[in-house]
């Protein structure tokens, strides 16, 4: 297979040159968001399964098995702390969300 010539003049080839390495560190920055992102969505579902479980294990002993509160209350302690730490792992995201996006600066005050 034969080459063919590049036609470009070499304004445009040096333009090129400079959107591929801009589009290089872009998307180098981008490659930690998004891993960032995948693990965070790993350990959101995570504890959204742990959150439904626990849960229908109070509902169903309390309602079906005629279980007082008191005994379930393992259950809702366990319930309880996957639910904080869930809201920790938000703030968490959107604090590093934010961190991660906000550009190569120092922290203002």
């Amino acid at each position: 297979m034969a080459r063919t010539q590049d036609s470009r003049t070499p304004d445009a080839r040096r333009s090129a040159s400079l959107t591929q390495r801009r589009l290089t560190r872009t998307s180098r920055a981008a490659r930690s968001q998004i891993g960032f992102s995948v693990g965070l969505g790993l350990v959101s579902t995570c504890l959204i399964i742990a959150q439904a479980t626990l849960l229908a294990i109070v509902i169903s002993g309390v309602f079906m098995g005629g279980e007082s509160l008191g005994d379930v209350s393992t259950e809702l302690i366990w319930l309880a702390a996957v639910g904080s730490f869930f809201w920790l792992a938000i703030m968490f995201a959107y604090t590093m969300q934010y961190y991660l996006t906000r550009g190569s600066g120092t922290f203002s005050g």
